[in-house]
């Protein structure tokens, strides 16, 4: 029988190794240091929106012959009016992994944290994947034993929050040899990072916007040399020169920045980005199904 009981500073490095077996397993050399994870526990800036909204945080382990196989970070958010409907007097099993020969550890620890939340009256409860990290913000297709847990507990994915997130190496990008109209294209600051803008008789037709740095600071330092699109918004298919050159210019402007990959998301519906993306050398990475909701009765 596992011991399922509340997270000591104690198991830091044997929690950090299993979060990171999972992280690894989406994208090739991730990992999480132990001291951003355990800050992790007690705020996340980076959801500047939803965080202030958490009034309680709880992370239990299940521990077997002193070997932690699995782990969950519970969030219980508050009632107050400026807290967003979806949120309010919700409980959330932020993420949730463990070692895949431990499922029937890991069903009593899911078990257990639901109760956690059935005690504190949450009104309604949901999951997701959320380790501070851009590719962990729901479960990934590779984390099959997750989603199968989640499941057999009665969580359901939003399929309308189904992400396809892709990447691409830029060691292998060969640049065409036109110049880029300085005219047609502009940079600025953008609400993410760095926005490349194309403009059409002074008006703009579409932009993209890049994160050049995903190491948050340098907490996150096995993340050096990756990039985001974090924002997409491309011409229609009509004008594929224009699309094609606002990716050549972020593209261009990630080499300057030292990225070796890049990372960009899009929603399973949308076909003419993907489709444009892979056109241009990018590759699926994974999958993730995001806001599974339980459901009672």
């Amino acid at each position: 029988m596992p011991d399922i009981r509340s997270f000591r500073r104690a198991d830091r490095q044997q929690l950090t190794d299993l979060v990171n077996a999972h992280l690894g397993a989406v994208a090739p050399g991730w990992a999480i240091s132990s001291a951003a994870l355990l800050a992790s526990l007690e705020s996340d800036p980076s959801q500047y929106v939803t965080d202030p909204w958490v009034r309680d945080r709880q992370t239990l382990v299940a521990v077997v012959n002193g070997r932690i196989v699995g782990a969950l970070h519970l969030r219980r958010y508050g009632t107050e009016p400026d807290v967003s409907a979806d949120y309010r007097n919700a409980g959330e099993v932020a993420w949730f992994v463990f070692w895949p020969d431990r499922s029937d550890a890991a069903k009593e620890l899911l078990d257990a944290g639901l109760a956690v939340l059935a005690r504190s009256g949450a009104a309604h409860v949901f999951a997701d994947g959320d380790i501070p990290t851009p590719v962990s913000y729901g479960v990934p297709d590779v984390w099959p034993h997750v989603a199968a847990t989640l499941s057999a507990a009665g969580f359901v994915p939003d399929p309308a929050c189904t992400e396809i997130v892709s990447s691409k190496d830029l060691r292998a990008h060969t640049s065409p040899e036109t110049d880029l109209d300085p005219h047609r294209l502009t940079r600025t600051v953008g609400i993410h990072g760095t926005r490349f803008t194309a403009i059409s008789a002074g008006d703009p037709t579409g932009h993209i916007e890049v994160i050049e740095n995903l190491t948050r600071g340098g907490s996150l330092m096995t993340l050096a040399g990756w990039a985001e699109i974090a924002e997409l918004d491309l011409p229609d298919a009509a004008d594929e020169t224009v699309a094609d050159a606002l990716l050549e210019a972020a593209t261009r402007w990630l080499l300057q920045a030292g990225t070796r990959h890049v990372l960009a998301s899009a929603g399973a519906d949308e076909h003419d980005d993907l489709a444009r993306l892979h056109r241009h050398g990018w590759r699926t990475l994974t999958v993730l199904q995001r806001r599974w909701m339980l459901q009672v009765g």
